[in-house]
């Protein structure tokens, strides 16, 4: 890193780009041993760096959700939830960093109690891999979104998502056949199961909870 910051430092354009990565890399490693004052300040020097690249709001969105994860875990919500608004202003075409950015920050917004906060990143993520065609990840984003939704009580638009979700799930486990993808098929469809039940569909629901233990069982 100090090699990329020399080049950066004497006008070396096209190192300004590894920076930043590296220095989102580092903010994870040090987030993971709650050394949060230090991630935040590799997160705010990643983000300086993707401001000055206007060629591309990519490198951008990615900097400003990590900064907001980073704040979040720090303790320090009112500034993550600024930052968290500022990606969600951001342009540009789909992505899938983005995309993957997006789910991250809709997580740490839910692990910081801030549900509402939660959805619109979530919301856009799925959008993003939709438009992306990208799989296993839509499946993933959709049960996210449902999750997000029912937590604010939102049962019966997270049930449309749930369901758009094993169906997903459930062709990753068909062609071909994965254990793995069996079992997150059984996850989901636990999920499904609760969600049907809290807008009143039991039969439905008492199909989608035989069927994953059937898949558990194997």
């Amino acid at each position: 890193m100090a090699v990329l910051r020399k080049l950066v430092a004497s006008g070396v354009w096209s190192a300004e780009r590894p920076l930043s990565r590296a220095l989102r890399q580092q903010s994870g490693y040090l987030a993971a041993v709650a050394r949060h004052a230090e991630a935040v300040a590799a997160a705010e020097e990643a983000v300086v760096l993707a401001r000055g690249d206007s060629s591309r709001a990519r490198p951008l969105a990615v900097a400003l959700a990590g900064l907001a994860i980073r704040l979040l875990a720090a303790g320090r919500a009112a500034e993550g939830l600024a930052t968290a608004r500022e990606v969600a202003a951001v342009g540009g075409q789909p992505q899938k960093a983005v995309a993957r950015a997006l789910t991250d920050l809709s997580d740490a917004l839910a692990e910081a109690g801030e549900p509402e906060a939660a959805v619109e990143p979530s919301e856009r993520a799925v959008a993003m891999w939709r438009s992306l065609g990208a799989e296993p990840e839509i499946g993933a984003a959709l049960t996210g979104h449902a999750d997000r939704l029912a937590a604010l009580g939102r049962w019966a638009d997270a049930v449309a998502y749930a369901a758009e979700a094993v169906e997903h799930h459930r062709a990753a486990a068909a062609s071909p056949v994965s254990a793995e993808a069996e079992r997150k098929l059984a996850l989901v469809l636990t999920s499904y199961a609760v969600t049907l039940n809290r807008v009143g569909r039991e039969q439905e629901a008492l199909a989608a909870e035989a069927e994953a233990a059937a898949l558990r069982g194997r």
